[in-house]
């Protein structure tokens, strides 16, 4: 899980190999803020970028989907996905949101630049 930089929304990836994002905004009645995000595999991590506008789901073999999410409601799928060909165990944004890192179960960590896929 982790939350948008506002923190108004959370980001949840499960074993049925979705991604979904809920409005935290009332933190009494939190929402789903539109339809879960698809994606091919167990999603075992997901992060976002500084601004909240870019959103990844790292899945079990490899592979990090990317979403536009500026608007929660109807994200993007982004079309390009990254793959290491390793278990993903974590991922994270680096402070600047231009690098993304992948922890994986060998023991490696495999980073990506990110260079503009979500206009600002």
């Amino acid at each position: 899980m982790a939350f948008s930089p506002d923190g108004g929304f959370l980001a949840s990836g499960g074993g049925d190999k979705t991604v979904r994002l809920w409005d935290v905004s009332d933190p009494a009645a939190p929402k789903p803020a539109g339809r879960p995000m698809t994606t091919t595999e167990e999603v075992y991590s997901v992060a976002f970028a500084r601004g909240g506008k870019l959103l990844a789901g790292g899945c079990k073999h490899g592979k990090v989907h990317l979403w536009n999410t500026a608007t929660p409601a109807k994200p993007i799928p982004l079309g390009t996905v990254l793959t290491t060909p390793h278990t993903l165990n974590s991922i994270a944004f680096a402070t600047a949101g231009e690098l993304l890192a992948a922890g994986c179960n060998d023991r490696t960590i495999r980073l990506w630049e990110i260079t503009r896929p979500v206009s600002p």
